[in-house]
């Protein structure tokens, strides 16, 4: 199965399609689904704001049951019962799965390179490729206020 970039979304783009391995065994009223995904995702560095290639090579678990068929409005549910996905009918649709799993292993802090210097909070510039001087004109941003009150 591959996922395409056309089919994917706006926040996460694709550089080319992601190639998707699943296996899935029933046991029971379950179902053990195992996967793989590979591929190179395109993100935006939240510091530069820059776009960088980013790597994904990541294996999945997931347990599927049939939802219920009544509806029950208050029920503790218990650690197994957390892990699980649902699914109506006798198709399991799993691009929504394998989405989701993408967005899973997603990093919690988007960064092109670990020591990113980001922008500047004056002109804008991108400090990785520039050096603008704004922090020799201005002093330390922590002082800034205290400048304005002096003179």
């Amino acid at each position: 199965m591959w996922v395409r970039e056309d089919e994917f979304d706006p926040i996460v783009r694709l550089e080319g399609p992601i190639q998707v391995q699943l296996h899935i065994e029933p046991v029971g009223v379950r179902f053990f689904l195992k996967g793989n995904l590979s591929g190179t995702l395109v993100l935006r560095c939240d510091r530069c704001l820059e776009e960088f290639l980013s790597p994904i090579n990541q294996s999945f678990e997931l347990v599927l049951r049939r939802s219920p068929k009544e509806l029950v409005l208050e029920k503790e549910l218990t650690k197994e019962e957390l892990l699980e996905e649902f699914f109506e009918g006798d198709e399991i649709d799993v691009d929504p799965l394998v989405r989701e799993q993408i967005y899973l292993f997603l990093p919690m802090k988007c960064l092109c390179k670990a020591d990113c210097k980001g922008l500047c909070p004056n002109c804008g510039a991108n400090l990785n490729i520039e050096h603008c001087g704004c922090a020799e004109k201005l002093g330390h941003p922590a002082f800034l206020k205290l400048k304005k009150l002096i003179g």
